[in-house]
Formats: C-alpha cells, sequence, structure tokens
C-alpha cells in the first residue's frame, strides 16, 4: 500500500511515496526460529535488507530518497518490530540503526502473521496524519508525542524517550529541514511541551494531553 504526500521542502514542492511496509509490530517469540541468528548493532550500522529481522531491543529506521536526494524515512521500528526485503515496496532502501541494537535474523520460511499486516497499517495511517498538518511546529509536536506513545517510558512529568535523535532525523522525519526543527525545540520547550537535550528527552504530560485531543477530533 503505498501513500502519495505533496509538502514543502526548501527547494520547492516535491511528491513523496511514504510505504511503511516495513514495520510490523509482532512479539510472539514461540514462532521464531531457535537456530536464528542474533547480531549486535551499533547506531549508524545498516541491517542487511535482503534478510527478514526481528528488531529485540534498540531502534532502528527505513529509509529511501527522492530524485532531488532527500532522505525520505519509510518506517521507524523499535522491540518486536519486522523489518526487511521480504517487505519491501519502495526501492531503494537502506534499514538504519539509530541506537545500540539487538537484531534476531529470521528464517526464510518464517510466516508473517495477519495481525503484524494490522499494526503496519495502523502507523502508516499515523505518519501520514501527521504530515498533513500544515505548521511544521505541530508537526514537531505530533512527531515527538506519537514517538513517546510507541516507545517511550513514563515520568512523573511525562514520557521520556530513552535514545537519541538528532535534528536532522527529526526532520527527516517530518519533511522539514534542520535549521527550522531547531528553531521549533526551542520555542515548544519555552511553551512548556517538550524537554529535548542530548542529556533527556522528555514530552510532557500538556503536549500528551493535547495530542490525543487532536486526535479524537481528526477521528
Amino acid at each position: 500500500m503505498a501513500a502519495t504526500v505533496r509538502y514543502c521542502l526548501s527547494d520547492g514542492i516535491c511528491d513523496v511515496f511514504l510505504v511503511m511496509s516495513y514495520f510490523l509490530r509482532y512479539t510472539d517469540n514461540e514462532n521464531i526460529s531457535a537456530g536464528s541468528n542474533v547480531v549486535t548493532l551499533k547506531r549508524r550500522d545498516l541491517l542487511p535488507k535482503e534478510q527478514l529481522w526481528e528488531i529485540q531491543s534498540g531502534f532502528v529506521r527505513v529509509i529511501t530518497w527522492s530524485d532531488s536526494g532527500e532522505v525520505m524515512p519509510l518506517g521507524f521500528g523499535g522491540a518486536g518490530s519486522l523489518v526487511g526485503g521480504a517487505l519491501a515496496i519502495s526501492s531503494p532502501c537502506e534499514i538504519q540503526v539509530l541506537t545500540p541494537a539487538v537484531a534476531r535474523q529470521l528464517t526464510p520460511s518464517f510466516p508473517i502473521p495477519k495481525v503484524a499486516f494490522i499494526h503496519q497499517t495502523r502507523q502508516t495511517t499515523e505518519l501520514l496524519k501527521i504530515l498533513y498538518c500544515r505548521q511544521v511546529e505541530e508537526r514537531l509536536l505530533r512527531f515527538t508525542c506519537w514517538l513517546a506513545h510507541q516507545y517511550g517510558q513514563s515520568t512523573p512529568e511525562g514520557i521520556c524517550l530513552c535514545f537519541q535523535l538528532t535534528h536532522q532525523e527529526l526532520a527527516d522525519a517530518i519533511a522539514s529541514t534542520r535549521v527550522t526543527v531547531t528553531r521549533c525545540l526551542k520555542q515548544l520547550e519555552a511553551e512548556g511541551y517538550l524537554k529535548w537535550s542530548r542529556a533527556e528527552k522528555v514530552v510532557f504530560h500538556s503536549a500528551l494531553t493535547l495530542f490525543v485531543e487532536n486526535t479524537a477530533q481528526a477521528s
């Protein structure tokens, strides 16, 4: 399934195919072959897309490129996600490791469960809704809240993201630029929605409440 989205970059308008076909949330380890290989990965490593992988820990993204060379993330995945070339419908692409991670290589005969495609469709829909927001600041706030809900850990202040994402990686995810994301992060911090530094990344309850309310209104 593919969807075409038009959005503004610094050099004009471009069409982007956003295909979240890699990321399937499935954690029934009883169906994982005991003979599968496990690999330990560091940030910026690449997972071979020719194989099917279960992410056991850590955080990854799959990217492709526009005709003009812009990086376009196709999806994100944490523990329990399945990624690999067998699920790809966009080429060329890369599976990039964003944090220290552990991944298990699955056998070629591994049966992808139907429930995985339901999760895939849900993630695709949610990320596309974020990209349809006109204001960059709103897209950034919605994306960080989405990340928090998907992959964060609850704290008294809100939800903490326990992994590093550069300003450029955030910009890639919301179709913006690094400079704009840096400015918007400072504004969102000043408004009390986020705490975003190298040492700590927290999405506060005020932002999460707003995200839930806006999501409910859009449904």
